[in-house]
Formats: structure tokens, C-alpha cells, sequence
């Protein structure tokens, strides 16, 4: 997932990848204010956890997609010629795939919804 933040001298949008799933957790493991640099005019700020806010990676729906694209042809290959008896069996493998992707980015709308709903200080 991917915190963002807005610098307060020339507004420009910054990022930062992290693995915490809601504020309180990002403030206990690095500090209520964070001290970071912009992209933009290299000068440091000093910005609350609180005006951070998560939006989905792309690296988490890439991984996904390439699950779902990857696996439906192999699962497609496996399913047809060792288990060409049972119609069953072959549904469900083809369904793999896809099961896996809908989880991933379930999983990753979940994280991203509870870091932006809990705030530090209300």
C-alpha cells in the first residue's frame, strides 16, 4: 500500500510505500510526525500522520493480474489433459485464477479503506 502526502510548501503530491494497516499502527512504528522530503523542492516538512492517506498499488493489482493471466492458461493446459474426466474438477480449476485476484484486491481495498477511516487525534 501506498501513503500519500501533500507538501505544504509547493503542494506537490508525495508517496511512500509502508505495510501497516491503519494509522495508529504507522504513528506506534514510526513516530506521530514524520519528517519527509519532497520530490519536487528537496526541502524537509514536518507532516502528521494524520494527513497521510492510502491509495491502492498498482504493484498489488500487477501481481494480481499476472496471477489471473498467467495461471488461467496453465490451470487451462493441467485441467484438460489430467483431469479431462470430471467437467467438475476442470471448472474449478479454471476458476483458480481468478479466485486468487478477487482476494488480493479485496485484501488490498480492506487495508487501504481502515488506514483512511481511523485517524491518529480526533
Amino acid at each position: 500500500m501506498k501513503v500519500y502526502w501533500s507538501c505544504p510548501t509547493c503542494k506537490e503530491e508525495n508517496s511512500k510505500n509502508t505495510f501497516h494497516t491503519d494509522r495508529v499502527e504507522f504513528a506506534m512504528r514510526e513516530g506521530e510526525i514524520q519528517k519527509v522530503k519532497c520530490v519536487r523542492c528537496n526541502k524537509y516538512a514536518e507532516i502528521p500522520v494524520d494527513d497521510f492517506y492510502a491509495q491502492k498499488s498498482n504493484l498489488i493489482a500487477l501481481i494480481a493480474g499476472g496471477i489471473a493471466l498467467l495461471g488461467t492458461p496453465f490451470i487451462f493446459y493441467y485441467s484438460m489433459y489430467i483431469a479431462s474426466e470430471n467437467y467438475y474438477i476442470i471448472g474449478g480449476y479454471m476458476l483458480t485464477p481468478i479466485v486468487i485476484y478477487s482476494i488480493m484486491m479485496q485484501q488490498e481495498n480492506t487495508r487501504v479503506t481502515r488506514f483512511n477511516f481511523h485517524k491518529f487525534k480526533r
